[in-house]
């Protein structure tokens, strides 16, 4: 499937584009491919979180495509449950099985004749490159930080695969793979701009999937609001909205009901107006107060994330700049106090007498740099 996507990505590269180096076209086509792979990769489980189920309608107003069939629904219980079960499934049965089976690959089983070493070296694969491994590993960490408030246990699961998966590379590029031509490089190149923006973009789903996806905030909303002694109680009852049967359009109805009784209304989930008042089958109050909660939940969860980032940031450079202000001013007039005072302090301490026995050849003018 990575072959298709390069594939596809090198006639869209030159299509549209003419890069100028080697490095520009490299990266450029690893940009294409990540981002087909990412479309592939978490298309259903944006699906489940944020599309299902929230364009199916209302009793007797459903949404039909393709000739009468219904739009999808989650499950009583909502999307959330069926999001955690599909990344279990992925993290577990994809990630950590599938993945590393395929790596382990089919055996030769031709036992009768030992190869020679020449016939071995002879048909060893050629590096093609890191692009597979990095991909493999940025998908994985998609799944794991962009939906980890919906299935906490995948950071589990992505620790066990890559305990094996680093065993298995390692065995695949010291027994199977020819041996690469060593290239100089000063980092990971675009890797880090993709992991870059997957994680700023983790911050923005997981406050989706908290506030979208669970009942996290209509529970909030309604046992703060709208709950007569601050509990829970009645909350299922207040999610659900009445419809009148005689409103179903001609052919909807349900038929052969299991009730022995006549049923003149029903209930489902949704914020509505109920059929006796002047808007009926409208969004409700409840609909627009527990939405203004979810936007601005997610506005301040991802505020107070970038805050500690912000502030993270601002404590490391603050000591960085600290650490290098107190080199300038002791290294240039009193060397010898400068390096028995920085490995007092940083070598784990034991009194000046040790430091200055561990500063050993320092005091050289050698090793002094004005």
């Amino acid at each position: 499937m990575l072959l298709i996507y390069q594939l596809i990505s090198l006639s869209l590269l030159f299509m549209a584009e003419v890069p100028k180096t080697e490095k520009a076209f490299e990266e450029r086509l690893i940009l294409k491919a990540f981002l087909l792979k990412f479309v592939n990769s978490y298309a259903p489980i944006f699906y489940v979180a944020f599309f299902k189920g929230r364009f199916v309608g209302r009793p007797g107003k459903y949404v039909y495509v393709f000739a009468g069939y219904r739009m999808e629904e989650c499950a009583p219980g909502g999307c959330l449950m069926e999001l955690c079960i599909q990344l279990s499934i992925i993290m577990l049965g994809k990630q950590l099985i599938q993945n590393n089976v395929f790596e382990i690959g089919v055996p030769d089983l031709n036992l009768s004749k030992r190869p020679q070493q020449w016939e071995l070296d002879y048909v060893l694969e050629p590096f093609t490159g890191l692009t597979p491994e990095y991909m493999e590993m940025i998908i994985q960490f998609g799944f794991v930080t962009l939906f980890v408030a919906s299935f906490p246990l995948a950071p589990v699961f992505a620790l066990l695969n890559n305990v094996i998966e680093i065993r298995l590379d390692a065995k695949k590029f010291v027994s199977e793979l020819r041996r690469p031509d060593t290239v100089r490089a000063k980092d990971i190149g675009i890797w880090f701009n993709v992991l870059s923006g997957i994680g700023k973009f983790s911050v923005i789903i997981n406050a989706f999937v908290i506030s979208v996806t669970s009942d996290f905030i209509p529970r909030l909303v309604y046992q703060y609001a709208y709950s007569f002694n601050g509990t829970m109680h009645g909350f299922i009852n207040h999610t659900l909205s009445y419809f009148n049967i005689s409103d179903f359009k001609t052919g909807t109805q349900p038929e052969n009901s299991q009730f022995h009784q006549e049923v003149s209304f029903c209930r489902f989930k949704d914020y509505r107006e109920p059929p006796w008042s002047e808007n009926q089958y409208e969004f409700s109050k409840q609909y627009w107060s527990v939405l203004a909660a979810r936007l601005a939940f997610v506005i301040i969860f991802q505020v107070f994330l970038y805050f500690i980032l912000f502030y993270c940031c601002i404590k490391y450079k603050y000591c960085c700049l600290q650490h290098a202000v107190y080199i300038n001013s002791h290294v240039t007039t009193e060397p010898e106090n400068f390096v028995v005072d920085y490995l007092f302090y940083w070598g784990g301490g034991g009194g000046r007498e040790r430091a200055l026995k561990n500063s050993g050849n320092l005091f050289r003018p050698q090793y002094i740099y004005v």
